[in-house]
């Protein structure tokens, strides 16, 4: 309800200033948000070759065996 409230304020307010404020925050806190997952996502990234690497030395297994 609150933030439904909000939005319907947001969207009556003709004030030019203010609704480029609000967009300017609301990009900046998406930004933030984007670069914690990119460096999340490298993470992982760096994380996935391990996987491959542990699933060689099985297949080296399956190999020898």
């Amino acid at each position: 309800d609150e933030l439904a409230g909000a939005l319907i304020v947001l969207a009556e307010t003709k004030e030019a200033g203010k609704r480029e404020a609000w967009s300017k925050r609301g990009a900046a806190f998406f930004q933030g948000r984007a670069r914690r997952n990119a460096t999340a996502i490298d993470r992982n990234t760096e994380s996935a070759p391990a996987s491959p690497s542990g699933a060689q030395p099985a297949s080296g297994r399956k190999g020898a065996a």
